[in-house]
């Protein structure tokens, strides 16, 4: 072990690969004795319109522990800015904005924090853009509930509370049942 000994020594002793090679060590000793950043995750919930209120406060009481659902809009806060998705007939239906900055705001409810970069958030951003056309915006089955529960697994935040989107469940639900909405699922080989 005496000939590795320069390993643990500190990073101004001169090591047999160079003044580089220690200075490589030093930052990386450096970055594992650093706590790791996290960035504050949320998901910032919206009554759709102000007509909603009371039915959303009925169901999804901010002071009840038991929420049985409502009509919501939902974006997810990534420290000091909100991405939400919606319809719009070109482009990506993915956008950023101030976070509570949309009429009607109800409630916070912190998730994990999120242990990515700024630069990984930056890239999921673009990535995200790509993956969520505003023309496949669809009320019941892809819609901004949709988004943020893909955008909060992706940050590793976890899982969005089931009460943010049961009512847009049930109604794909029921519209199904009913044979208002086809279905798009495709069975391979059969």
């Amino acid at each position: 072990m005496e000939c590795f000994r320069w390993l643990w020594a500190k990073p101004e002793v001169c090591c047999p690969f160079g003044a580089a090679f220690s200075r490589i060590l030093a930052e990386v000793k450096a970055a594992e004795d650093a706590p790791m950043r996290e960035t504050p995750v949320f998901l910032n919930v919206y009554d759709v319109a102000a007509s909603v209120h009371w039915i959303n406060s009925l169901f999804a009481n901010h002071y009840s522990p038991l929420k049985l659902g409502g009509a919501f809009h939902v974006a997810v806060q990534i420290g000091n800015e909100e991405w939400s998705y919606g319809y719009r007939q070109r482009g990506t239906g993915v956008y950023r904005m101030m976070p509570r900055s949309l009429p009607h705001y109800r409630e916070s409810v912190e998730l994990i924090p999120t242990k990515l970069s700024e630069q990984e958030i930056a890239r999921l951003y673009y990535f995200l853009a790509q993956q969520w056309p505003g023309c496949e915006y669809n009320l019941l089955q892809r819609n901004c509930c949709h988004f943020a529960s893909e955008v909060s697994l992706l940050l590793g935040a976890g899982d969005l509370p089931e009460w943010t989107f049961r009512f847009a469940d049930l109604g794909c639900a029921a519209a199904q049942a009913i044979g208002l909405l086809e279905t798009s699922a495709v069975i391979s080989g059969i």
